[in-house]
């Protein structure tokens, strides 16, 4: 996890910017990770790191994203999982009957409840189908009878490129095929019947305005505009997720490793590194880095327990924690997903090893249910710190006030406070959930962290005179670096070498206006 910067910068002789931290880029990658990252490389979160071979990526209009899990090759094990954008939180998996080793995934802003996956089947044939996203394996239409798209898949709204309405599928053997979003026939049985796009090798598609791109295995970029393709960008890369920001297109870049951004004339004017990514699609979130979202994997007991703490929930010895749990008539659903965790006696644990603790808040949240036939022993939580420099400690136990109403839920609430020189500062948080008794039914862990007011300063700018700025910032500001660079670029920022003056309860630099420089405080 990244620490928290502030981000001046300075544009011309006159004119200063502060830039604010947009979480814009979902990626999916080769080492089997889902992460959220700013434009500019920045890591905000992993969603997960333990899928099995992620493709495409794409996003709703309400702050969820899915990706294609396509599964061990030739185990048809794949899936679609379903994430919060803003906070990481894994909520299901969408398992369409029949489906396997899926690739792409659209959305359909016209009908919100809906995504659309394209799953490769064993010898090659393939299914397409609307499913939807509110219960798990609900179909709303399927079309077993494609041609062979195994790749991209996109749903253009509006005439585009030439391009009518309706889903448009990567083949990579060797065209872009079209099919009606309404029936899923392909573009060869409609009347009047829809040719496919031929272009070589494609691997993603996306939408700008009027026009499509495709990316394709060649390493180049495609615009079909007006019924025209024009190859915008021509290497020997290996591309396959494409997307835009509303103004330029940003193309996973497979084989050098790096998520590319490219204007509509093929112009590369950003870009950053990543390993080996497949998906990539875009939002808008703003993210405030003052509040981190922190990642449990399994936090609603979805899925059943690793063994491995660092990747999901673990008994300890002599537990007998499980899930998935499925409450019927005895306990009201739980607050999210379908399923729940259970315990009757024991410990389960997770250690949250993709966040290191730092000084600030945290807040766990833990629903606990009651239920109505009696089986109920109160629940409690230890947090502990562990593999830190300080050693493993503990961080408190904490316990319901009062029961859960029979046969219903309430919500546990633990609050740690993590002050600077605190021994667990660079260590792990690991939660225990203690079963005393028997059917101990939780779900929906989740945790946040909101840095201290001082552990986050502010960096101001101000011209001084015609050929000079002040930079200045807190000196209770501990630790914090000043950084300048001449771009934006990942790897561009270096320490400033400026002589910084106490200006009573400022650190002050002062710097000559010349040409384009950015400034930064670093921790």
């Amino acid at each position: 996890m990244q620490n928290p910067r502030s981000l001046i910068t300075a544009l011309a002789a006159t004119a200063f910017l502060a830039c604010p931290a947009w979480a814009n880029l979902i990626v999916s990658d080769n080492a089997d990770s889902l992460s959220l990252f700013s434009d500019t490389g920045t890591k905000i979160l992993d969603y997960s790191t333990s899928l099995v071979n992620p493709q495409q990526v794409v996003t709703d209009n309400s702050g969820h994203v899915y990706v294609a899990e396509y599964g061990t090759p030739g185990a048809y094990d794949g899936n679609v999982k379903m994430y919060h954008i803003a906070s990481g939180t894994f909520i299901r998996d969408i398992l369409p009957p029949n489906l396997y080793a899926p690739t792409g995934v659209a959305f359909n802003p016209a009908n919100p409840d809906e995504i659309i996956v394209i799953a490769q089947y064993s010898a090659g044939a393939s299914q397409l189908g609307r499913w939807f996203t509110s219960a798990t394996g609900a179909s709303a239409g399927a079309n077993s009878n494609l041609g062979v798209p195994y790749a991209g898949i996109y749903y253009n709204p509006t005439i585009s490129g030439g391009a009518p309405e309706g889903i448009y599928a990567a083949a990579p053997a060797g065209a872009v095929q079209y099919y009606n979003s309404s029936t899923l026939n392909w573009g060869p049985y409609e009347i009047p019947a829809i040719p496919d796009i031929g272009t070589s090798a494609p691997n993603g598609i996306a939408g700008l305005g009027t026009d499509l791109f495709f990316a394709n295995n060649n390493g180049d970029v495609i615009k079909y505009s007006g019924g025209v393709q024009t190859t915008i960008v021509d290497n020997t890369d290996g591309y396959y997720g494409i997307t835009n920001d509303g103004t330029n297109l940003w193309v996973a870049q497979y084989v050098s490793g790096f998520a590319g951004r490219y204007d509509t004339s093929g112009n590369l004017n950003g870009f950053f590194p990543l390993t080996n990514p497949v998906g990539i699609a875009y939002t808008t979130i703003n993210f405030n880095p003052s509040s981190y979202p922190i990642v449990v994997n399994n936090p609603s007991f979805e899925n059943g327990f690793t063994g491995d703490p660092n990747t999901g929930w673990a008994n300890a010895e002599g537990g007998t924690w499980g899930s998935p749990y499925i409450p019927g008539s005895e306990l009201s659903p739980p607050a999210d997903g379908l399923a729940a965790g259970f315990g009757n006696g024991g410990t389960a644990y997770q250690i949250i090893s993709n966040h290191t603790i730092l000084a600030g808040t945290y807040t766990i949240l833990v629903d606990v249910g009651q239920r109505n036939d009696g089986f109920y022993t109160p629940f409690s939580m230890a947090v502990f710190s562990v593999n830190g420099p300080g050693g493993d400690q503990g961080l408190g136990g904490y316990s319901l006030a009062t029961d859960p109403p029979v046969g219903g839920w309430s919500t546990l609430t633990a609050t740690i406070t993590i002050n600077n020189g605190d021994p667990a500062i660079g260590g792990n948080l690991q939660l225990n959930l203690n079963s005393p008794g028997v059917q101990t039914v939780v779900d929906n862990v989740r945790i946040s962290y909101a840095a201290p007011s001082s552990q986050i300063p502010t960096l101001t700018i101000q011209q001084v005179s015609g050929s000079q700025v002040r930079l200045a910032w807190p000196t209770s500001a501990l630790g914090w670096m000043l950084e300048t660079s001449t771009s934006l670029l990942p790897g561009s920022w270096t320490d400033s070498t400026a002589t910084i003056t106490v200006e009573g309860e400022e650190n002050a630099v002062y710097e000559p206006i010349s040409g384009k420089r950015f400034y930064r405080l670093y921790k």
